[in-house]
């Protein structure tokens, strides 16, 4: 798998802070106590744990995505600093009992994790349902261009005031959907293709069911919300 020049210089990036605490973790005289290691170590896997974090949410491709990332990097910036705080407060002061200091570590690196997986999931959910909205969007343009079509080639003004009807109760129905009307919105389609090959004299009936299936399949959803 290939990767690209932006992903380089990330992982450049994150080597050169982990490379950089190294340096101060070990430059810097601290008392190499148990307090210390655990500070170390809990600030070393708060900064692997952003930076995976960090590149799932920009490696996604399309804006919407990585904007409804914005909640995890709030959660990592929280808890990034709140682990410095204490990490470095372990590493400098030998009287830091280790064991308080890793229960205090777990419960921080736990709680956060536990924050990130639901907004996770959360940020899942909004995904898919802002494709299934999208979905049903394109459904009712695509219906709505296929009565416009009609109407371009249609005479009789009649069947040009049903079709005219027809295209405003397409236009104004809700994009919304459920499983519960997939079938009819099956039936308007193609019921709507089978216009084109229909004689005037039946038109007029087969646009009144599919008035019918239209008001039917808002009702539905309108009952669903």
């Amino acid at each position: 798998m290939k990767i690209n020049k932006n992903k380089t210089l990330y992982f450049v990036v994150i080597a050169l802070l982990l490379g950089l605490f190294n340096l101060i973790a070990f430059v810097i005289p601290f008392p190499k106590s148990g307090g210390f290691w655990t500070g170390y170590v809990s600030i070393t896997i708060s900064i692997v744990i952003s930076s995976i974090v960090l590149y799932i949410i920009f490696d996604k491709k399309d804006l919407k995505s990585r904007f409804y990332g914005v909640p995890l990097i709030y959660v990592l910036r929280s808890y990034v600093m709140l682990q410095l705080i204490l990490g470095i407060t372990q590493m400098a002061v030998p009287a830091f009992n280790y064991r308080y200091a890793i229960v205090v570590n777990a419960i921080i690196l736990v709680f956060s994790i536990i924050g990130l997986i639901a907004l996770t999931a959360g940020r899942e959910e909004i995904e898919r349902i802002d494709e299934k909205v999208r979905q049903k969007v394109i459904y009712i343009r695509e219906i709505q261009i296929l009565v416009e079509n009609l109407i371009d080639d249609t005479k009789d003004e009649l069947i040009l005031s049903s079709l005219n009807e027809l295209k405003d109760l397409i236009r104004y129905s809700d994009p919304m959907s459920n499983d519960e009307i997939e079938k009819i919105e099956l039936e308007i389609l193609s019921e709507i293709k089978s216009l084109e090959n229909l004689k005037d004299e039946t038109k007029l009936t087969k646009i009144k069911d599919i008035n019918k299936l239209i008001k039917q399949r808002n009702r539905i959803v309108k009952a669903y919300k």
